[in-house]
């Protein structure tokens, strides 16, 4: 069965699907609202529960994540793959076990080359960052532009809503062959200030890359500016930044790194993805540290000096 189908039947059964895997959230009129994939409590996160398309469907702003049922079985559950999200799905509708997809990181193909080519032509159409209104959000942040941060660049008219551009950071995300697949947008005001993040392509598993590639040691923050930070105190240190809570969670480790350090926010999400990240390396057999911050996140602590 195609990840596709799979994803319509458990759109039919929304609310169940809700109840059993976030089972911290309530319905609300024709959604189910919950704090996040993590199943915390709160309200950031809705799922549609019912409409021809759209049953299913979710959105959290806060984490700027979207996406179906099968997305939040993987990371609500801590699964690796879309291969094993499914084979989830499929036990829990008491369906036949599912064939894994022939890439075990895709999920339905024409979504995923649809949003991941948006995100290639805006990113392609970026500048760099140095003399934007980016460079001053960053600086803004405690954090200089150094080398290593090619990933980050600068869009003066990114869309933001209809008739509405908005200047914005454009993060690349890349997986750890060096191939992009996404990014995240970051838009600004005029006085570079930041309004809200927006991802767009295939970010879970996958991270912002700074500093140098394929190297034993590698350091794994949540949000940029909090990996970001590292720059500062850890100058040449190899850094991802994953960019959200749940992406830290699933993260694919690269087979070269023999030393981890996991720089974890300092909430129930960043804690929680973290360990889930720890879990996995150690049962890779890499040598992990978990750090955490004194403030909320690293950044707090740099411009704060914590």
């Amino acid at each position: 069965m195609k990840a596709s189908e799979l994803s319509h039947r458990l759109g039919l059964n929304a609310e169940a699907v809700c109840r059993y895997y976030l089972p911290n959230g309530r319905k609300a009129g024709r959604y189910w609202q919950v704090g996040n994939v993590q199943n915390e409590k709160g309200q950031s996160l809705f799922v549609r529960l019912a409409g021809p398309g759209v049953a299913g469907k979710w959105n959290d702003p806060a984490e700027a994540q979207h996406g179906d049922l099968l997305d939040i079985i993987q990371l609500s559950r801590g699964l690796p793959d879309l291969s094993s999200a499914m084979v989830e799905a499929a036990n829990f509708l008491r369906l036949s076990p599912v064939p894994p997809p022939q890439s075990s990181n895709s999920k339905r193909k024409g979504k995923k080359s649809s949003n991941t080519d948006i995100a290639k032509r805006l990113y392609a159409d970026s500048r760099p960052l140095a003399g934007t209104l980016g460079e001053s959000y960053l600086g803004k942040r405690g954090i200089a532009l150094r080398e290593g941060m090619g990933a980050l660049r600068f869009h003066p008219r990114a869309w933001f809503a209809a008739n509405t551009y908005r200047p914005a950071i454009i993060v690349g995300v890349h997986n750890n062959a060096g191939k992009f697949t996404g990014i995240n947008r970051m838009f600004l005001d005029k006085n570079a200030n930041l309004i809200e993040r927006r991802a767009l392509g295939e970010l879970n598993g996958n991270a912002a890359r700074v500093g140098p590639i394929n190297t034993h040691h590698l350091l794994v923050g949540e949000g940029l500016e909090s990996t970001l930070s590292f720059t500062v105190t850890h100058p040449g240190q190899a850094l991802a930044a994953t960019l959200s809570s749940a992406h830290m969670a699933a993260f694919n480790i690269p087979a070269v790194v023999k030393n981890l350090t996991i720089a974890a926010d300092n909430g129930a999400a960043g804690r929680g993805a973290a360990k889930m990240l720890e879990t996995r390396a150690l049962r890779q057999g890499v040598k992990t540290r978990m750090i955490y911050p004194r403030l909320p996140d690293f950044n707090d602590d740099l411009i704060k000096g914590a």
